[in-house]
Protein backbone atom coordinates (compact mmCIF):
# COMPACT_ATOMS: atom_id res chain seq x y z
CA UNK A 1 0.00 0.00 0.00
CA UNK A 2 0.75 3.89 -0.60
CA UNK A 3 0.41 5.45 2.29
CA UNK A 4 2.96 8.41 2.73
CA UNK A 5 4.42 9.67 6.72
CA UNK A 6 2.56 12.61 6.41
CA UNK A 7 -1.14 10.58 6.13
CA UNK A 8 -0.02 7.98 8.81
CA UNK A 9 0.59 10.35 11.18
CA UNK A 10 -2.54 12.25 10.51
CA UNK A 11 -4.40 8.69 11.02
CA UNK A 12 -2.17 8.14 14.37
CA UNK A 13 -3.83 11.54 15.61
CA UNK A 14 -7.27 10.55 14.62
CA UNK A 15 -6.56 7.11 16.14
CA UNK A 16 -6.13 8.91 19.61
CA UNK A 17 -9.14 9.29 21.97
CA UNK A 18 -8.03 12.24 23.44
CA UNK A 19 -7.70 13.94 19.94
CA UNK A 20 -10.88 12.94 18.34
CA UNK A 21 -13.13 11.06 20.51
CA UNK A 22 -15.05 8.17 19.17
CA UNK A 23 -18.58 9.92 18.94
CA UNK A 24 -16.72 12.52 16.76
CA UNK A 25 -14.96 10.15 14.93
CA UNK A 26 -17.86 8.34 13.77
CA UNK A 27 -19.51 11.30 12.38
CA UNK A 28 -16.35 11.92 10.35
CA UNK A 29 -16.14 8.72 8.52
CA UNK A 30 -19.86 8.41 7.90
CA UNK A 31 -19.43 12.24 6.59
CA UNK A 32 -16.73 10.85 4.95
CA UNK A 33 -18.19 7.88 3.52
CA UNK A 34 -21.08 9.51 2.37
CA UNK A 35 -19.42 11.92 0.31
CA UNK A 36 -18.85 9.36 -2.57
CA UNK A 37 -22.08 10.06 -4.35
CA UNK A 38 -23.30 9.46 -7.59
CA UNK A 39 -23.50 12.32 -10.20
CA UNK A 40 -25.64 11.86 -12.48
CA UNK A 41 -24.90 14.91 -14.37
CA UNK A 42 -21.47 13.48 -15.08
CA UNK A 43 -22.83 10.00 -14.56
CA UNK A 44 -20.18 8.51 -12.64
CA UNK A 45 -19.39 8.35 -8.42
CA UNK A 46 -17.29 11.78 -7.13
CA UNK A 47 -16.55 12.01 -3.47
CA UNK A 48 -17.61 15.44 -2.58
CA UNK A 49 -16.79 16.96 1.32
CA UNK A 50 -17.98 20.17 2.33
CA UNK A 51 -16.02 21.62 3.91
CA UNK A 52 -18.63 23.22 6.05
CA UNK A 53 -19.53 20.26 7.59
CA UNK A 54 -16.20 19.93 9.47
CA UNK A 55 -16.92 23.17 11.55
CA UNK A 56 -18.53 21.07 13.73
CA UNK A 57 -15.72 19.26 14.93
CA UNK A 58 -14.26 19.78 18.01
CA UNK A 59 -10.57 19.46 16.10
CA UNK A 60 -8.50 22.27 14.61
CA UNK A 61 -9.58 22.80 11.00
CA UNK A 62 -5.99 21.93 9.59
CA UNK A 63 -5.92 18.99 10.85
CA UNK A 64 -9.19 17.86 10.35
CA UNK A 65 -8.27 18.34 6.59
CA UNK A 66 -5.17 16.73 7.02
CA UNK A 67 -7.10 13.62 8.88
CA UNK A 68 -9.87 13.37 6.15
CA UNK A 69 -7.50 13.45 3.19
CA UNK A 70 -5.54 10.79 5.00
CA UNK A 71 -8.86 8.91 5.38
CA UNK A 72 -9.35 9.36 2.04
CA UNK A 73 -6.47 7.95 0.84
CA UNK A 74 -6.03 4.89 2.96
CA UNK A 75 -9.92 4.02 1.75
CA UNK A 76 -8.61 4.51 -1.87
CA UNK A 77 -5.78 1.93 -1.04
CA UNK A 78 -7.96 -0.37 0.64
CA UNK A 79 -10.78 -0.80 -2.54
CA UNK A 80 -7.83 -0.52 -4.58
CA UNK A 81 -6.19 -3.16 -3.19
CA UNK A 82 -9.75 -4.80 -2.46
CA UNK A 83 -8.69 -5.25 1.22
CA UNK A 84 -11.59 -7.30 3.42
CA UNK A 85 -12.38 -6.14 6.97
CA UNK A 86 -9.54 -8.70 8.72
CA UNK A 87 -7.04 -6.97 6.50
CA UNK A 88 -8.41 -3.27 7.08
CA UNK A 89 -8.70 -4.39 10.88
CA UNK A 90 -5.20 -5.46 11.39
CA UNK A 91 -4.45 -2.28 9.77
CA UNK A 92 -5.91 0.32 11.70
CA UNK A 93 -4.57 -1.72 14.78
CA UNK A 94 -1.00 -1.56 14.12
CA UNK A 95 -1.92 1.85 13.65
CA UNK A 96 -3.14 2.67 17.11
CA UNK A 97 -7.27 2.32 16.66
CA UNK A 98 -8.90 1.50 19.58
CA UNK A 99 -11.48 -1.65 18.39
CA UNK A 100 -14.64 0.89 18.77
CA UNK A 101 -13.03 2.90 15.91
CA UNK A 102 -12.21 -0.05 14.10
CA UNK A 103 -15.64 -1.76 13.99
CA UNK A 104 -17.12 1.41 13.35
CA UNK A 105 -14.66 2.43 9.91
CA UNK A 106 -15.28 -1.29 8.99
CA UNK A 107 -18.23 -1.16 8.88
CA UNK A 108 -18.89 1.84 6.64
CA UNK A 109 -15.80 0.91 4.28
CA UNK A 110 -17.58 -2.84 3.73
CA UNK A 111 -20.99 -1.03 2.70
CA UNK A 112 -19.63 1.38 0.01
CA UNK A 113 -16.15 -0.73 -0.85
CA UNK A 114 -17.68 -2.18 -4.29
CA UNK A 115 -19.01 1.48 -5.12
CA UNK A 116 -15.64 2.60 -4.23
CA UNK A 117 -13.87 -0.10 -6.38
CA UNK A 118 -16.65 0.72 -9.39
CA UNK A 119 -15.51 4.86 -8.70
CA UNK A 120 -12.03 3.64 -8.77
CA UNK A 121 -12.14 1.48 -12.16
CA UNK A 122 -13.80 4.07 -14.26
CA UNK A 123 -10.47 6.68 -13.52
CA UNK A 124 -7.97 4.35 -13.61
CA UNK A 125 -6.10 4.76 -17.43
CA UNK A 126 -5.43 1.88 -18.53
CA UNK A 127 -3.87 -0.46 -21.43
CA UNK A 128 -5.43 -3.60 -23.40
CA UNK A 129 -4.81 -6.18 -21.61
CA UNK A 130 -3.87 -9.21 -24.20
CA UNK A 131 -5.64 -12.25 -23.26
CA UNK A 132 -5.03 -14.26 -26.33
CA UNK A 133 -2.96 -14.69 -29.61
CA UNK A 134 -3.77 -16.26 -33.36
CA UNK A 135 -1.50 -16.35 -35.92
CA UNK A 136 -1.29 -17.71 -39.20
CA UNK A 137 1.87 -18.21 -41.74
CA UNK A 138 1.15 -17.52 -45.48
CA UNK A 139 3.49 -17.19 -47.73
CA UNK A 140 3.35 -14.49 -50.99
CA UNK A 141 4.23 -16.35 -54.04
CA UNK A 142 3.32 -13.00 -55.90
CA UNK A 143 2.18 -9.43 -56.04
CA UNK A 144 0.12 -7.45 -58.84
CA UNK A 145 2.59 -4.77 -59.47
CA UNK A 146 5.45 -7.23 -58.65
CA UNK A 147 7.44 -10.22 -60.40
CA UNK A 148 7.94 -12.51 -57.17
CA UNK A 149 8.44 -12.30 -53.41
CA UNK A 150 8.06 -15.36 -52.16
CA UNK A 151 8.17 -14.49 -49.11
CA UNK A 152 6.24 -15.73 -45.92
CA UNK A 153 4.43 -13.39 -43.90
CA UNK A 154 2.76 -13.92 -40.93
CA UNK A 155 -0.83 -12.79 -40.26
CA UNK A 156 -1.14 -12.26 -36.41
CA UNK A 157 -4.37 -11.50 -34.12
CA UNK A 158 -4.47 -10.14 -30.56
CA UNK A 159 -7.36 -10.07 -28.71
CA UNK A 160 -7.03 -7.71 -26.37
CA UNK A 161 -9.65 -6.54 -23.41
CA UNK A 162 -10.01 -3.46 -22.16
CA UNK A 163 -11.21 -1.71 -19.21
CA UNK A 164 -14.45 -1.64 -18.56
CA UNK A 165 -15.68 -3.52 -21.49
CA UNK A 166 -16.85 -6.83 -21.60
CA UNK A 167 -16.35 -7.70 -25.65
CA UNK A 168 -12.47 -8.25 -26.46
CA UNK A 169 -11.54 -6.49 -29.04
CA UNK A 170 -8.89 -7.69 -32.07
CA UNK A 171 -5.49 -5.84 -33.18
CA UNK A 172 -4.69 -7.67 -36.14
CA UNK A 173 -1.66 -7.37 -38.19
CA UNK A 174 1.08 -8.47 -40.46
CA UNK A 175 4.69 -8.91 -40.07
CA UNK A 176 7.62 -10.83 -42.04
CA UNK A 177 9.84 -13.32 -40.30
CA UNK A 178 12.52 -10.75 -39.17
CA UNK A 179 9.76 -8.22 -37.94
CA UNK A 180 8.14 -10.58 -35.97
CA UNK A 181 11.59 -12.20 -34.52
CA UNK A 182 12.30 -8.21 -33.34
CA UNK A 183 8.99 -8.46 -31.77
CA UNK A 184 9.65 -12.02 -30.10
CA UNK A 185 12.42 -10.19 -28.98
CA UNK A 186 11.77 -7.04 -27.73
CA UNK A 187 9.20 -9.21 -25.60
CA UNK A 188 11.18 -11.39 -23.70
CA UNK A 189 14.11 -8.12 -23.04
CA UNK A 190 10.02 -6.50 -21.62
CA UNK A 191 9.69 -9.73 -19.58
CA UNK A 192 13.09 -9.93 -17.92
CA UNK A 193 13.08 -6.19 -17.20
CA UNK A 194 9.69 -6.79 -15.06
CA UNK A 195 10.89 -9.97 -13.48
CA UNK A 196 13.92 -8.01 -12.67
CA UNK A 197 12.02 -5.11 -11.16
CA UNK A 198 9.95 -7.83 -9.15
CA UNK A 199 13.07 -9.18 -7.34
CA UNK A 200 14.07 -5.49 -5.97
Amino acid sequence: MEINSKSVAALKYAANDENLSTQSFEALIKLIFDSFIVDLKVGKLVPKLETKNLDTFDVPKVELKEISASFYTLIAEFARHNFDTVSVSTFLEDTGFSNEKINIFSQFYLEKREIIRLFLSSTTASFPHVVDVNWRLDYIVKENNLERINEPVYLIELKVEKSGETELSKVQFSCTVEQLQDLVFKLKEASKSVERLAQI
